[in-house]
């Protein structure tokens, strides 16, 4: 399955060994994760005004993911689905790259359920993919 990871998920994952961290872990070899130029972008942004990471270790952390996820395109189109315009963006690029599945921890994707075929689906329930 082509999984689209989402800037919660994929920053949880990368700063902290737990649940995120083991998704992604299993998501390079069970799946094809993910990740696309806009969300790799809100990662950098995250890392550096949430977390004050220095820009060297924000490299370092996001090689990983350069690495072992297919990168993806982001979409110049826009949707007004989602009142969250990011959520919007998330959307789009999810139907371009043809993703089967959004994982994501933000609730007003969750609330969803799925988007034009694509399951939006949280970390707790990726282990019933």
């Amino acid at each position: 399955m082509k999984i689209l990871i989402d800037t919660n998920v994929l920053v949880s994952g990368l700063i902290a060994k737990g649940a995120c961290f083991e998704i992604l872990s299993d998501l390079v070899y069970a799946h094809t994760p993910l990740v696309t130029p806009y969300i790799h972008a809100e990662c950098q942004d995250v890392f550096l005004h949430k977390f004050h990471l220095s820009g060297k270790t924000i490299k370092e952390i996001l090689s990983v993911v350069d690495r072992y996820f297919v990168k993806g395109k982001s979409s110049v189109n826009v949707l007004n689905v989602c009142r969250d315009l990011k959520d919007n963006q998330v959307l789009v690029d999810a139907l371009i790259n043809e993703a089967d599945v959004i994982l994501s921890g933000d609730k007003d994707l969750l609330s969803m359920g799925q988007y034009e075929g694509i399951a939006i689906v949280a970390p707790k329930d990726y282990w019933k993919l």
